[in-house]
């Protein structure tokens, strides 16, 4: 890379040449993909010759979860009748003393 950044032309390599390293660093792109696709393929096969496949060989669902909908009525109320309460709450308040300051600076 440093040598297509060179001050003086004549140094810095052909067209050729960069095509020809650009064609060996996306062979070796594809084939770690490959290969990645390939170990893949035989860890599939290994498990359907075992018959590990199916719902009694996968993780156990944490028993919070939830994996269908459900209805938020109850959720809505409870947020309305809070909000109903905070409502109810006056936030207006003239305990508070404001006194205006006066201050002469000399930037002398």
């Amino acid at each position: 890379m440093k040598s297509c950044w060179d001050p003086d032309p004549k140094k810095r390599p052909s067209i050729n040449e960069i095509y020809y390293i650009s064609s060996e660093w996306i062979a070796l792109f594809d084939q770690s993909f490959i290969n990645q696709f390939d170990q893949a393929e035989l860890i599939r096969k290994e498990l359907i010759d075992s018959k590990k496949l199916g719902p009694e060989f996968s993780e156990k669902p944490h028993p919070k979860a939830i994996y269908t909908s459900r209805s938020l009525n109850s959720y809505i109320s409870k947020c309305s009748s809070i909000f109903s309460k905070c409502s109810s709450i006056s936030f207006t308040s003239n305990d508070y003393t404001s006194e205006e300051l006066k201050f002469d600076i000399d930037c002398e």
